[in-house]
């Protein structure tokens, strides 16, 4: 499964601006463990994270939830450009990778 979580989260910016937008807390949680959460539930366990603003602490978010071990998930390719490539860009660059998943929006 791709899952987008690159963008700036600039609407978002004006209640959470320490964070990206996957990372915003929700009940004293990041947002993208709740997806990752509901994903494993329903049997899907390989996913492709395509980031880029704030990736780094985007990975270290995900190496904590792969440390605990509360999810059973395997992260195929963590891709970070170095220039904001866009929706288009981004997906394009991941298909270049790797060929028939998912792909959800965040």
């Amino acid at each position: 499964m791709f899952v987008l979580a690159g963008g700036f989260g600039t609407r978002l910016r004006s209640i959470v601006s320490d964070v990206p937008k996957p990372l915003a807390p929700v009940s004293g949680k990041p947002f993208i463990s709740y997806l990752i959460g509901h994903w494993v539930e329903q049997g899907i366990n390989d996913f492709v994270f395509l980031l880029h603003y704030e990736a780094g602490q985007i990975n270290a978010v995900l190496e904590s939830m792969l440390q605990i071990r509360s999810f059973q998930m395997l992260i195929s390719d963590l891709l970070s450009r170095g220039v904001p490539l866009g929706t288009g860009g981004s997906l394009l660059h991941a298909i270049k990778k790797t060929r028939d998943r998912r792909l959800v929006f965040l």
